[in-house]
């Protein structure tokens, strides 16, 4: 596994060539939106996916972006990851005003990991169903089938 840094825009990216993926970690809220407009003006012009990963007592919030546009940079995926607290109210700022197509992928993240995007136009369910009793489901500390995941009627 080879890692190195690639530098765009005065934006120091760690790479792992064995995964292929060129990674910035925010370090707080502001620094997130000030790397993600940064990125945007250097040719990032959409964003692929959104999630977490569970670390146990943190959770790694990441946005997977590229460019459609720029040659040199649809040949990258890039990775801007911001570590928050895992607790009942993780908060973190929505990207969907620098990529649109971060809305629906954001609220999925909310859905399955608890992780709201402050700001979002449209913060509601978008998978599971409204009476969805459970907290979470890809959080390593969800309950498999010890409670109901539904409400009882």
């Amino acid at each position: 596994m080879t890692a190195a840094s690639r530098v765009i825009t005065g934006i120091t990216f760690t790479t792992d060539e064995a995964k292929g993926i060129f990674e910035v970690e925010a370090s707080d809220g502001a620094h997130l939106l000030d790397l993600a407009t940064r990125l945007k003006a250097a040719g990032f012009d959409h964003c692929l996916s959104v999630t977490a990963e569970d670390l146990g007592d943190r959770l790694a919030v990441l946005w997977h972006i590229s460019s459609y546009i720029n040659r040199e940079l649809s040949n990258m995926n890039a990775q801007i990851k911001l570590i928050v607290s895992k607790s009942d109210n993780v908060e973190v700022p929505t990207l969907t005003g620098i990529w649109e197509s971060a809305n629906f992928l954001e609220r999925e993240t909310y859905e399955m990991f608890g992780v709201v995007f402050k700001g979002h136009p449209d913060m509601r369910r978008l998978l599971l169903p409204d009476d969805f009793a459970g907290k979470w489901p890809m959080r390593k500390d969800f309950p498999l089938k010890k409670t109901p995941w539904r409400v009882q009627k």
